[in-house]
């Protein structure tokens, strides 16, 4: 009877905690439903899985330890764009205690800037693009001893010099891959679960749109439009029912997609198959998917929230990052929600080079106008890979941070002077604009012509003391 051993796989997501006063949610202990999915798929082909997620740095005695315990066959990393640097120094421990164990790295840092994280010492590998099918083909070569440098998927440093294969497939239908592995990622001691008691989920993977500050730009080059795909309502609701009757004290589910439907047709076979489950459900939409007959489906469901990407109230910003829309149409269109009784939340961001005080300002009118339940302000973050990324390089600092909400990477001088101020007290200015009956005046008092310290003073004099926001929530 011949043996064939079961390989392991070890994967490390590292965190960074993050909180401040007034911000409803903490970045620790987070639940990644894309990552608890392909570990799943991984232990459906016969493999076996750990997990280790952290959000504080792994020093050297805990990752010897976690490296023993384990004793993986592969270790691979996942990362967003700003934990690069972690697993950078994750990667050259590993090498040091274990010599002798492939290092691969996912995620979305390797796929938008592969050669950077092809050349750091410790990487032996990267995947770049989707990883449920190099990864399988990947393992499926290590077990059985066969070359593995010729993997579509993964870029592999060799004794020759870089081997940069061809991109590897996509899973076209997203109904074939199983469940989230709950157990596997840690759910139950998430935050997620713990603090918010809301299950995080993906129904589709990509996006329509090629917005340039975003990730989907890059994976739209990479693969093109066949990365907007979407799971079956069926499918969706199958393993919500599942998770349900696990986890039977939940209290909302949140669609975490880029863009919750595709068209009517699912959306209302969503909303018969839904009924079963029946706990609140907050998602994203672009205005276009926003009308009279969507809205009408909609009205249907338990909604808790339905974020909009708003990003800034001038056509010039919203064109240098590549998200043109009528300005007026956002309006409408967010009021179409408001009236149908469904609470609205907006996506905004600053820091767009060029961008200054008045045009801050629009922001500002622009959600007082929508009167939002919610608000989630950002720093443009340029992407390797991204277009806005490529159009501004030269002018990036040094500095980096683990979020893009706590301060912008470009150099100082192609700021405003002034975008701390706006950024800390948007949510001040959004509240007083919505009460206020003199727009003109309101403009005028936080302009860039006004010194900074001034600014602060009129602030406190004009806002209620001791309010609290009703607004700020970042996730």
């Amino acid at each position: 009877m011949s043996y064939t051993k079961i390989m392991k796989v070890l994967f490390i997501y590292p965190e960074r905690g993050y909180s401040s006063s007034g911000n409803r949610t903490i970045w620790q202990g987070r639940f990644y439903y894309s990552m608890s999915v392909f570990m799943a798929f991984l232990k459906k082909h016969g493999f076996e899985v750990a997990f280790h997620q952290s959000g504080n740095p792994i020093r050297t005695l805990e990752l010897s330890r976690i490296l023993q315990r384990e004793s993986p066959d592969l270790l691979a990393f996942s990362s967003l764009n700003h934990l690069s640097l972690e697993v950078k120094r994750l990667a050259r421990k590993v090498k040091v205690l274990a010599p002798g164990l492939t290092v691969a790295w996912g995620g979305f840092f390797p796929t938008t800037d592969p050669e950077s994280a092809l050349n750091s010492p410790g990487v032996d590998c990267v995947c770049v693009g989707e990883g449920e099918l190099p990864f399988l083909n990947l393992l499926s070569s290590l077990r059985d001893k066969a070359e593995i440098t010729a993997t579509p998927g993964f870029w592999f440093n060799s004794r020759t010099g870089a081997v940069k294969n061809r991109t590897g497939g996509l899973v076209e239908n997203l109904d074939s891959l199983p469940f989230a592995d709950l157990d596997a990622s840690g759910y139950a001691g998430s935050d997620d679960y713990l603090i918010f008691k809301r299950f995080p989920l993906m129904a589709a993977r990509g996006c329509r749109h090629s917005c340039d500050f975003c990730c989907n730009s890059a994976l739209n080059r990479l693969y093109g439009s066949k990365t907007f795909r979407f799971r079956s309502p069926l499918h969706v609701c199958a393993e919500l029912e599942q998770v349900t009757s696990r986890y039977p004290d939940l209290e909302s589910i949140q669609f975490q997609n880029d863009i919750f439907f595709p068209d009517l047709e699912w959306l209302s076979r969503f909303v018969e198959q839904y009924k079963k489950i029946g706990l609140p459900v907050s998602f994203l939409l672009s205005t276009g998917s926003i009308d009279q007959e969507s809205v009408k489906l909609l009205k249907k469901l338990p909604v808790k929230e339905v974020f909009v990407g708003v990003e800034s109230g001038t056509l010039e910003m919203k064109e240098r990052i590549g998200k043109q829309s009528v300005l007026t149409d956002t309006v409408k269109r967010c009021r179409m929600l408001s009236d149908a009784g469904l609470r609205v939340a907006t996506f905004n961001m600053l820091g767009i080079p060029g961008e200054c005080g008045a045009d801050v300002m629009k922001s500002v009118f622009l959600n007082a106008e929508i009167n939002p339940a919610l608000l989630q302000l950002s720093y443009l973050y340029p992407y390797r890979g991204t277009p806005v990324y490529e159009k501004w390089w030269k002018i990036l600092s040094t500095r980096r941070f683990y979020t893009y909400f706590e301060g912008s990477i470009f150099q100082r001088h192609f700021l405003n002077r002034h975008l701390r101020f706006y950024y800390h007290h948007f949510i001040d200015l959004v509240e007083m604009a919505a009460k206020s009956k003199n727009i003109r005046f309101l403009n005028l008092l936080f302009s860039d012509f006004l010194p900074l310290p001034l600014k602060r003073i009129l602030l406190q004099l004009l806002k209620k003391s001791g309010q609290k926001s009703i607004f700020q929530v970042r996730f």
